[in-house]
Parts: C-alpha cells; structure tokens; sequence
C-alpha cells in the first residue's frame, strides 16, 4: 500500500482520529484480504450469516508512527466464533506543499523497518496459528527487533563509565573501550583511555559497562 494523503488532516490528531473511526467502518474487508493473502480462513463458507467486526483495542503515536492492536472478531448468526489481535502500524508523514498529513499502513507481517512498537503490545498479541511462510518469518523477525530496540535504549549510561564496545567496530582503528564524557538524551560521546581523540557512540555499540555485559 502507498501514501494516502488527506486535505482535512492538518494536525496528527486528525489523522489519527481518521484512522481509527476508517478501521471501525472499513476494516473487515482489509482483514479478509489479508486472511486470504496468507492462507487463513477468516471465514469459513459453511455457516451462514457471517459478519467481521473489526476494532482498535489499544493505540500510541510514537513519534511519526501510529501503532495500534488490532481484534478481528468473527460473529455467525450474531454469535462470537472467535476473535484475534494483531499489530498494526501507520506511518505518518507531512506533505508542506498540500499542507496536510498522509499515512502508509502495514501490518507486523509485512516486517515493518521501525521498531518502537510498544513492547506492551507484543506481550498483548500472539501471531495467526494458520501464516506461515514469508509472512511468519517476517513478523517474528520483526518481534525480535523491536525487543532488542528497546533493550538497547534502556541500557543506562553516566558520565564516567567505561564501556567496551561491540567487535568489528572502527573509529578510524579498533577502539576497544571508551570513558563516557557527554550523554545527553541519545548524545553519548567517549574518549579513548589514553587519548584525546573523542567518538559519537550509539547504543547499539556498546557490549558492556564498567566490565558488566548488557545481558
């Protein structure tokens, strides 16, 4: 799926508002498409009168992105067969010239490159029993991420620590450990022991601190 843009979505809010009442009325049909698209049968031609009510149980807008869970229940004759959640994300985007907000949305099968997904809503969710193929193994791939996302932007660092870093990592040579002079937000500098020479570090390339490895 492209962007979509809207010329009444001037703020986030908007947006977002849009999206959720959007899933509310239309969704059904998009977890049917996708259902068939990855070989699960949402709904099964045997029983009569079958509706999808599609709805979002949970949503956070985390920076640019919009993730939300969401349940597919499946009723027949009024009666809940079943119902399944699953995460959703909505990549939100500025348009200047039409000076409104667009989105692009996906799902954790699509293996989505952005990990700030709430670690909550993982713990919340479970994937299809019936995706298999490309589509599982994007979806796990994807979960493993953004547990290690998190694991690394919670790791603690103060001015002072030693930290040792990842191997393979260069700074012009192999800088092995580094004393940390600057953290500021996600502003890590440290200077070599012994040098003056100073590096930008990221989170992802520390191994350990004051020799205790981040386990």
């Amino acid at each position: 799926m492209g962007w979509s843009f809207c010329y009444s979505h001037h703020t986030k809010k908007q947006l977002t508002d849009s999206l959720v009442e959007s899933y509310e009325n239309n969704g059904a049909q998009y977890i049917i498409n996708f259902c068939r698209d990855c070989n699960i049968p949402a709904l099964d031609d045997s029983l009569p009168n079958q509706k999808i009510v599609v709805n979002t149980i949970k949503q956070k807008l985390v920076g640019n992105c919009f993730w939300r869970i969401i349940r597919q229940t499946l009723f027949a004759n009024g009666i809940e067969l079943y119902h399944h959640d699953m995460i959703m994300v909505d990549l939100i985007q500025y348009d200047r010239k039409r000076k409104c907000y667009g989105h692009k949305s996906m799902s954790e099968y699509c293996g989505p490159c952005y990990y700030n997904c709430p670690e909550s809503f993982l713990k919340e969710t479970t994937l299809f029993p019936g995706v298999i193929g490309d589509s599982r193994q994007w979806a796990e791939n994807w979960r493993e991420k953004v547990v290690k996302y998190h694991k690394i932007n919670n790791i603690e660092v103060k001015i002072g620590d030693i930290v040792e870093l990842i191997d393979g990592l260069t700074f012009g040579r192999k800088i092995v450990k580094m004393i940390i002079i600057t953290y500021v937000k996600s502003k890590i500098v440290g200077v070599e022991p012994g040098s003056l020479a100073r590096c930008r570090i990221k989170r992802e390339h520390i191994k350990s601190i004051n020799d205790i490895a981040i386990a």
